[in-house]
């Protein structure tokens, strides 16, 4: 579960890695702005990412995606 800092910010380090930290800021600044095909480019990028980054915390999750042990 996340933890707040006593400002009432979310204390990302709690629960995740300065690269989830990264990814989630990209991600709202994405989610923000205006479509155009750079920003599909970049919201895909981050959906890669978030899969990679995914597999980094829970290693057992690959063996689904290639349908074997690694």
């Amino acid at each position: 579960m996340p933890t707040f800092t006593d400002d009432g910010e979310l204390d990302f380090f709690a629960y995740c890695s300065l690269s989830c930290k990264e990814w989630c800021e990209a991600a709202v600044t994405v989610a923000q702005a205006d479509y155009s095909p750079v920003i599909e480019r970049r919201a895909h990028r981050l959906d890669v990412l978030s899969t990679l980054l995914d597999l980094r915390e829970q290693p057992g999750e690959l063996e689904e995606l290639t349908g074997g042990p690694q």
